[in-house]
């Protein structure tokens, strides 16, 4: 299975919630030593032989399970009746509603199942596909796994159980109960987690769950969750708009209202969303792919500001919504120009890098862009803490485009080339109002270590080998094709692995940002993911960062 598109959300989720996760007595109950057999007396003439008294039993939690069914996800499955479940995108139970949105109660245990195709495992036999989900785990520090996987059979469907420890970010160890299931061609991965603390209260609930689980085909059919930054074409009635005008509406409950704007390459619009208890979403659309292209919601009622400049002449939709599907009035105007960018921006140009600390703030930096010349930004943190966003800006203070792909810790890379010379401006932002370190670098091509097109084929890797001096920073990113999952692999001239990087999906830049602590030569190898080959693009150069 292709196990990234479907494992990041939840893996995402689970260390969200596992650091809120800590000692709570579930109430249910537990299972008590079998007593010893009381040895029978001899017989007498009065008494009679006392009966030998039978072992108490290990407890059914499923007796008392309530039975939750999503006809949309084809997934049936039972838990404590104390427990809450939610279905917004996938399945996820909890021991504490709280613990689905609020990471400071540290009491309970979370269980989250997502179904799919079984096509989308690169293999149906249950205990390697569980052993290459775990692979992609990552659920903290020091991860292994403790039992399994071991073939079993789940509700008469073949799956794969195994058990996983490890040490969340917080230092807190845990515990975490693993499920692969198959039936014909739908397959479902399920995984509960708790404080080691409280394994014995939860795990035997948590494995109970995972033996109620029953994959079925879904009866309804579900718009799919995507990615933030793309968005299906919306369909319904659609306002025609122009710049200049100023237009009111009312978004409907978990509904938008959708604007048609023909625009012109370079020229900045500005737009206006006036809200008074509408906590709204500004999003603007490429007409033509439906991929968003700029989006604000910095407030949670009065104006959102949007300032976009088009790079392409064309149809664009601009989509007005309430956050969480909420409904509410709103004026949405529509100017020509923007207001230009205001406060201090730093310089920065082709085969610079700049290193510094964001607290809570924004950075800006000024870059020259030539028309139909490629400039790479690359913004790496360097605290594994920071969520780092990216986005880049013409002179009329409109965004051109802004990318958040990565999680915390993770590169951001733009490949920005501008269809006009002049000054453009990068701001680096930490998501929700983040802090952390980072550096951003224009790698210069001219001068990099190497810039070159290359492939490898199935099962293979491409292997570069670069010196690099103790306390520099080698700095590789590799631009795969749109259907190429790149990994990346570092080793020392001995064959010691010092490294693995696959933060990207399909199609997606990997940043290997590497600094020795020793003079030497340093291979890096290109692969795919399970073994898939595919085209890409390298380019490598050194920095030297304070």
């Amino acid at each position: 299975m292709k196990i990234k598109p479907l494992f990041l959300i939840l893996m995402a989720l689970l260390l969200l919630m596992l650091p809120a996760l800590a000692c709570g007595p579930l109430g249910g109950e537990q299972a008590t030593n079998t007593p010893a057999a009381t040895d029978t007396p001899a017989a007498t003439n009065t008494p009679a032989p006392t009966n030998t008294p039978e072992a108490t039993a290990t407890p059914d939690f499923a007796a008392n399970f309530t039975t939750f069914t999503s006809d949309v996800n084809g997934i049936t499955f039972g838990y404590p009746q104390d427990w809450t479940v939610d279905d917004a995108f996938f399945i996820t139970a909890a021991s504490d509603p709280a613990l689905l949105g609020d990471t400071d109660i540290r009491e309970g245990g979370i269980f989250v199942i997502i179904a799919g195709d079984s096509s989308e495992f690169t293999s149906t036999d249950p205990a390697a596909a569980l052993t290459e989900a775990i692979a992609d785990f990552e659920l903290g520090e020091d991860q292994s796994v403790v039992s399994g996987p071991t073939a079993t059979q789940i509700q008469g469907q073949d799956a794969a159980i195994a058990t996983i420890n490890g040490t969340g970010d917080d230092g807190i160890p845990f515990v975490a109960i693993a499920a692969v299931i198959f039936n014909g061609n739908r397959a479902a991965v399920a995984i509960g987690a708790t404080p080691a603390a409280t394994e014995k209260e939860f795990l035997p609930v948590l494995e109970a769950m995972i033996n109620t689980i029953q994959v079925s085909q879904p009866t309804v059919t579900a718009t799919p969750f995507l990615p933030t930054d793309i968005t299906p074409v919306p369909s319904g009635e659609v306002i025609p708009a122009a710049v200049g005008n100023t237009y009111t509406g009312v978004v409907p409950q978990d509904g938008q209202v959708r604007y048609s704007l023909q625009l012109v390459a370079n020229t900045a619009i500005t737009l206006i969303l006036d809200t008074s208890e509408l906590d709204a979403v500004l999003e603007i659309l490429d007409g033509q792919t439906g991929s968003i292209v700029a989006e604000v919601d910095d407030t949670i009622t009065g104006s959102e500001v949007l300032v976009f400049t088009p790079q392409a002449d064309g149809q664009y939709l601009v989509n007005v919504r309430g956050f969480a599907g909420a409904g509410g009035d709103f004026t949405l105007t529509i100017n020509e120009g923007g207001s230009g960018v205001s406060g201090e921006t730093i310089p920065l140009a082709v085969g610079e890098f700049y290193a510094d600390t964001l607290a809570g703030n924004e950075h800006t930096f000024v870059f020259p862009g030539v028309a139909g010349v490629t400039t790479t930004l690359v913004l790496v943190p360097t605290d594994e803490n920071l969520d780092a966003t990216l986005a880049i800006y013409d002179s009329n203070g409109g965004v051109i485009v802004e990318v958040d792909s990565g999680f915390s810790g993770e590169a951001e890379v733009i490949p920005f080339q501008p269809n006009i010379d002049g000054d453009y401006y990068a701001r680096v932002a930490g998501f929700a109002g983040g802090s952390g370190s980072y550096f951003i670098a224009i790698p210069d091509p001219a001068v990099a270590l190497v810039n070159e097109s290359g492939n490898v084929p199935n099962d293979q890797f491409a292997s570069y080998t670069f010196f690099v001096p103790a306390g520099e920073t080698l700095l590789v990113v590799v631009d795969p094709s749109e259907e190429f999952d790149a990994v990346l692999d570092v080793y020392d001239a001995g064959g010691t692995s010092l490294s693995s990087l696959d933060d990207g999906l399909s199609g997606e830049p990997e940043v290997l940002a590497f600094t020795p602590t020793a003079d030497g030569d340093y291979e890096v190898r290109i692969s795919g993911f399970v073994g898939f080959g595919g085209n890409f693009t390298i380019l490598a150069t050194s920095l030297v960062i304070e």
